[in-house]
């Protein structure tokens, strides 16, 4: 049973973690914005959904090197208490100026978003946006890839994976990715990055892999 989306704080789901209480060093500090910590149902385990700041097009990698990080895909591991990238700075393009702003105009914005959650308990959507009423979502729970998917495309050139005989809601077939080893991902979900802060623009995929600690995250333009 796939869970509702999610609109507010609660026991699974906190929004807007401090940095220095889910980053293991000042790099992971320095290019990435922590969205919020996930306790799903199906894990007994607190994971962290964050974002590189990204460079100009949005992307994260110089190029599309592994299986951690790639110019739409990249990783981050749990060490001990603690989350670091899965690649190193050498392998990040610049993210001085992102989609839609400075590095600093990003973080500027996700600050006011954090804010505005803390004062509403949720993400109102303004009278003027073009389906006015309700609330932003911070997350959309799934189960289901889809490889049909403009994400599954990207993260299938260098992460392995095996295409199931269940076909989606689109007649694509479903599909579970699979890091170097063998371990299966599991999907979390996936939620829209400029919610948290207008500057960015990717939906942001989430697979947890138990065995290895690691969140792997496939972009998806619109």
């Amino acid at each position: 049973m796939i869970a509702e989306s999610i609109y507010t704080n609660s026991d699974n789901f906190t929004a807007f973690p401090e940095p220095g209480d889910v980053f293991a060093s000042d790099f992971e500090k320095s290019v990435m914005l922590p969205l919020a910590m996930y306790r799903p149902e199906r894990f007994n385990e607190e994971i962290l959904l964050a974002t590189p700041f990204g460079d100009s097009e949005g992307l994260v990698g110089k190029e599309d090197l592994n299986e951690f990080i790639g110019e739409e895909w990249y990783s981050y591991s749990k060490v001990e208490d603690k989350w670091k990238l899965d690649c190193t700075p050498e392998d990040l393009s610049p993210f001085e100026y992102n989609f839609r702003g400075t590095k600093a105009e990003t973080l500027k914005s996700y600050l006011e978003t954090k804010k505005k959650l803390i004062e509403f308990g949720s993400l109102p959507k303004p009278s003027k946006c073009t389906s006015p009423g309700g609330n932003y979502p911070l997350f959309i729970p799934k189960e289901e890839i889809s490889s049909g998917s403009n994400w599954f495309a990207s993260l299938s050139k260098r992460v392995p994976f095996r295409l199931l005989d269940q076909t989606s809601e689109y007649s694509s077939k479903l599909a579970i990715f699979y890091d170097g080893s063998g371990n299966a991902y599991q999907y979390l979900g996936y939620l829209y990055s400029d919610v948290y802060t207008r500057c960015l623009n990717p939906q942001l995929h989430f697979l947890y892999c138990a065995p290895t600690r690691r969140v792997l995250v496939g972009l998806e333009f619109y």
